[in-house]
């Protein structure tokens, strides 16, 4: 079994609903993350949820198209919203 590391703290969907952005931290605070924002389009978009908790080997076997730190919620377009799943 993965050892668990990172944890889902956001999830945003587009309007057009066909790009869903992932906002991720460590477990712990034993390390950081130089892109904790991760961009994902269909068919590559994993079915996350928000508290979700991940291994390094799960997020490594996700194909995002975009990563970027967070530093605000001005990161996050306009147009997206926090899906209630």
């Amino acid at each position: 079994m993965d050892i668990l590391t990172l944890k889902v703290i956001g999830k945003w969907i587009n309007d057009s609903n066909d790009v869903t952005i992932i906002r991720l931290a460590p477990l712990d605070g034993s390390r950081s993350l130089e892109d904790d924002l991760f961009w994902y389009s269909d068919p590559n978009r994993p079915n996350w949820r928000a508290g979700d908790e991940l291994s390094d080997e799960d997020v490594l076997s996700t194909r995002c198209y975009k990563m970027r730190t967070f530093y605000s919620m001005d990161d996050i377009p306009g147009d997206c919203y926090v899906p209630f799943d």
